[in-house]
């Protein structure tokens, strides 16, 4: 979820199936989008449905949308920052409709446009600190971090369902 133009389908479209758009004149506006991903992770098979959602300054958060979600992927543009803003609003959707403890990742997109930066790394970082959620940044255009992204939402998914136990850092302690 988040913001028009912030790669959400690009990245949806490169994690299932590897592509990416050859141009901007590939690109259709989407309203809502379903892709299937056949995975393998923590030695376990998952059939993914991945929902391609469409810009949420535009199309609201419904409840009804979300009722079988196991996880989100909230995802900005580095080089908007109004994309980065918007996510705030996103997030208190998310947790007000009772989905408080979903798996969240705060995801970082176009990092291949360095140049046009208007968000830092260390900006999203401590949104994600912030949130108490994990933060990659990535760019669907270069083919960076899709097997990332995919494992650390899963493993999120996983302590949440209570079927795998959280590692423990070195510097932190865990009681089980």
């Amino acid at each position: 979820m988040g913001s028009s133009f912030v790669g959400k389908t690009s990245l949806a479209r490169r994690i299932v199936d590897g592509t990416f758009p050859d141009s901007l004149y590939d690109y259709n506006e989407t309203i809502m989008d379903y892709h299937i991903k056949l995975y393998k992770f923590n030695g376990r098979n998952y059939n993914l449905t991945i929902m391609d959602t469409a810009g949420q300054t535009r199309h609201m958060l419904w409840p009804r949308s979300v009722m079988f979600t196991d996880g989100y992927i909230l995802v900005y543009s580095i080089d908007d920052r109004h994309s980065f803003e918007v996510l705030s609003l996103i997030y208190e959707s998310i947790r007000k409709h009772d989905m408080k403890d979903i798996p969240l990742l705060l995801v970082g997109n176009k990092k291949d446009l360095q140049k046009c930066r208007e968000v830092t790394y260390y900006e999203g970082q401590q949104l994600a600190e912030s949130w108490n959620v994990d933060f990659i940044e990535t760019s669907a255009k270069d083919c960076s971090d899709q097997v990332r992204i995919l494992n650390r939402l899963l493993y999120a998914v996983e302590i949440f369902k209570g079927n795998i136990q959280k590692k423990c850092k070195k510097t932190k302690c865990c009681i089980g």
